[in-house]
């Protein structure tokens, strides 16, 4: 639930976060939160659940809707504050 940068964020405490007792507000949760919901498209019968879409998982400090703006959503994305690459962005790749 930490800030990257001097905008504040839309989501600040655990409880905004869907099913945020099963799955902690971290990297880990995160992952674990995306694997799970592969899991229920993967359970739709006829082939027809294709998957998902996370949209904008590279919000971080520095890149919002100009160069070196501030986000809301930094402390949501799939990278962490230095642009590194979060646990839970391999549940996009399959």
């Amino acid at each position: 639930m930490s800030n990257g940068d001097d905008l504040e964020n839309l989501v600040t405490t655990a409880d905004q976060l869907p099913d945020g007792a099963s799955y902690p507000a971290s990297p880990t949760g995160q992952a674990d939160y995306f694997e799970a919901l592969r899991g229920v498209f993967g359970d739709v019968p006829g082939g027809h659940g294709l998957g998902f879409v996370a949209w904008e998982p590279e919000w971080v400090p520095g890149v919002g809707w100009e160069p070196g703006a501030g986000n809301p959503n930094d402390n949501l994305a799939m990278f962490d504050f230095s642009g590194r690459a979060l646990p839970s962005l391999r549940s996009l790749r399959r």
